[in-house]
């Protein structure tokens, strides 16, 4: 039968309603699965009573890696929660490690003061974090809190520990505590204290490179063949250090030992990000290269994971605390909004899609969702704070907002089939366009948000 043009017309008219209807029943489907099945959090300290978190307990299940998305950095309230929520899963699930997104060779200042082997509480803090995450005081708190608990165990008390999981040095370094030429640096000063001879050799490799790693944003001006010879040195390195294990560890411990390999790695790690540099590249320039060094970077928490899983015990587990653009299970790429405002199209493979790739069932992540009220870069102690906008009506944020139901998690496993398959949509987030079942096993919604800064003033003494 042929079909007129009114017919047509008339089909397409009662389809569209029939569809907004249909997302209409969808949306109130959803508000009321949100209200039946949401945990109200209710606690703002570390130390308050962790009754509130109690529920998650069924939803984590005997996975060994809990990771927590972070919708903004230098936003209090999502901190708070995430020290929480470590403190209660160490004292409730054998949780012995955090591991965060910093940088590894930083943070092993961070884990000598939380296992008592530095005690300057205001040094570790400073030398340990990456992008000045030492500003922040729920940083801090943790810290202490990690530290407060570790000297509290008895003698043979396994001490919970905290890694950073990032690329060191915080390339390209900008406004960073410690730049990119820290890990190479921190291997070096082990290898003199076990070796002398081979330190002196490897300086005298690298003592004309270091300054200009350092700096950051000048490694463009490193021809290719400084360029493999910084690498070829740093590989050399890393291969010294594994094969002179066993002299090395008579000589320092075995603690040291591992941290050293490891950061001689980091070294590499960090290289790699800069060798997507391209020759005579200036600030300037196009940033275009950066796409490649940011799934460098996920893939390098992820390696650097299955490091920190290797310091433990078989049957412990690890928190995990990064970005949503980190956390997430699926490729995805910046939102459309971001685009629109000048933001570079590109594809990211995150840190979560390896993690799942790699440990399955075993790893739980956590879709952070903020509502609104502002930020502040700590870094820059005089600036304003930043108001945080409201989730646009087509973000996936949209979808949690609005329940006055206070800061709440849910399980998004246990949605409806009609309402799971809605949140498989690939939409807009405030950080990244994805679908949150595809992506977040459960949602933390957070109400609001205040800055985390440390107040200027002590902020401007610290520098």
């Amino acid at each position: 039968m042929r079909l007129t043009v009114f017919q047509i017309v008339a089909g397409l008219f009662y389809g569209c309603c029939a569809l907004a209807q249909t997302d209409t029943e969808l949306r109130n489907g959803f508000d009321d699965w949100v209200a039946r099945s949401a945990f109200e959090v209710k606690g703002t300290s570390i130390n308050d009573p962790s009754t509130d978190l109690e529920p998650i307990s069924e939803m984590i299940g005997d996975a060994n890696i809990i990771a927590l998305s972070e919708s903004l950095h230098a936003a209090a309230e999502p901190v708070v929660f995430r020290n929480r929520l470590f403190k209660y899963l160490v004292e409730e699930h054998d949780v012995k490690a955090i591991a965060i997104e910093s940088g590894l060779a930083e943070s092993k200042a961070l884990n000598d003061y939380v296992l008592g082997f530095e005690d300057d509480f205001d040094e570790s803090l400073f030398n340990g974090f990456s992008h000045r995450f030492d500003l922040f005081q729920g940083n801090r708190s943790l810290l202490a809190w990690m530290r407060e608990y570790n000297d509290s165990l008895p003698t043979r008390g396994q001490k919970i520990q905290i890694f950073g999981l990032d690329v060191s040095g915080s390339p390209p370094g900008i406004g960073a505590t410690r730049k990119p030429d820290t890990a190479i640096r921190q291997a070096l000063t082990y290898l003199q204290s076990v070796d002398p001879d081979a330190a002196e050799i490897f300086r005298n490799r690298v003592k004309t490179l270091l300054p200009i790693l350092a700096s950051g944003n000048s490694y463009g001006t490193l021809n290719q063949s400084e360029r493999d010879a910084l690498t070829a040195a740093i590989e050399d390195m890393i291969s010294l250090i594994q094969r002179r294990q066993a002299q090395y560890t008579s000589t320092s411990s075995e603690y040291d030992y591992r941290w050293a390999e490891r950061t001689a790695v980091a070294a590499r790690q960090t290289d790699a990000w800069f060798r997507r540099m391209p020759l005579e590249w200036t600030p300037a320039g196009d940033y275009g290269w950066t796409a490649e060094s940011q799934n460098i970077r996920d893939r390098v928490m992820t390696d650097n994971l299955d490091w920190v899983i290797g310091q433990l015990n078989l049957a412990d587990r690890v928190f995990v605390f990064a970005s949503v653009n980190h956390i997430a299970a699926e490729q995805h790429q910046w939102p459309d909004y971001l685009i629109a405002q000048g933001q570079r199209k590109q594809d990211m493979i995150p840190f979560g899609y390896y993690a799942r790739a790699n440990y399955k069932e075993n790893l739980i992540n956590i879709f952070n969702i903020v509502g609104n009220g502002n930020i502040k870069f700590c870094g820059q102690p005089a600036s304003s704070p930043i108001p945080v906008e409201t989730p646009r009506t087509d973000w996936i944020d949209a979808k949690f907002h609005g329940h006055n139901l206070g800061n709440y998690f849910i399980d998004l496993r246990e949605a409806p089939e009609e309402i799971a398959q809605w949140l498989a949509v690939t939409r807009d987030n405030r950080n990244a366009r994805l679908s949150a079942t595809g992506s977040f096993d459960l949602v933390y919604y957070q109400e609001n948000v205040t800055h985390d800064c440390l107040s200027d003033i002590d902020a401007n003494e610290r520098e």
